[in-house]
């Protein structure tokens, strides 16, 4: 049995006809409370999307890859337009992917990140900074995530966790500005730079 064999409610009753038992009943209780957490996310669904319907801001940041209407939605609601906030680096401050800071004398030592403000934002800005940088249409967030990982050596999730907070950022920028996403090249960190780093080093 596969997690495919468990993704669908129909696929669900057929993979259930192999038990027997206590086993079967069992799995048919599940069956009834999934049933029900189904149409609860319907609900929710539909909700949100007659919340969302005709927000230009929303319309703007989904145009981002990796961006969905959940996040462009969570983002909206718990940072705003970004008016409220000083400048793009706050940004990073406020969804707690900045790293923290040991400082002893001259010893600066970075740590994990802060994890400050919302859990839900965070863990959905994760998630489209895995998808922007799988995207074909991406642009400079993901050459940084390729610098990083082929270049820097830094591990994926280190990574990750970087463009995850560059894309914050741009979303504020998009928000504030009153402008559209651009599939943008990092001056920085070209193409044919990062093939030569990586063939040197």
């Amino acid at each position: 049995m596969k997690k495919k064999d468990l993704a669908t409610a129909c696929n669900r009753n057929e993979s259930i006809k192999l038990l027997k038992g206590m086993s079967l009943l069992e799995a048919q209780r599940c069956l009834k409370r999934l049933e029900l957490i189904d149409e609860q996310l319907e609900d929710v669904e539909k909700s949100l999307e007659a919340e969302i319907e005709g927000d230009k801001n929303v319309e703007k940041l989904m145009a981002i890859p990796g961006v969905g209407k959940q996040l462009a939605s969570s983002y909206i609601a718990f940072l705003g337009d970004g008016s409220r906030f000083p400048n793009a680096s706050a940004i990073g401050a406020a969804t707690g992917l900045v790293p923290r800071l040991d400082i002893s004398s001259t010893v600066v030592r970075l740590g994990h990140i802060t994890k400050c403000g919302n859990r839900n934002l965070r863990s959905l800005l994760i998630l489209a900074a895995w998808t922007h940088v799988r995207a074909r249409n991406a642009g400079a967030l993901k050459e940084k995530y390729l610098y990083m990982t082929q270049v820097q050596s830094k591990g994926k999730k280190i990574a990750i966790v970087a463009v995850a907070r560059k894309l914050a950022e741009l979303m504020y920028t998009i928000l504030k500005n009153g402008t559209s996403y651009e599939k943008r090249t990092s001056p920085a960190i070209s193409t044919k730079k990062l093939a030569d780093e990586a063939l040197a080093s």
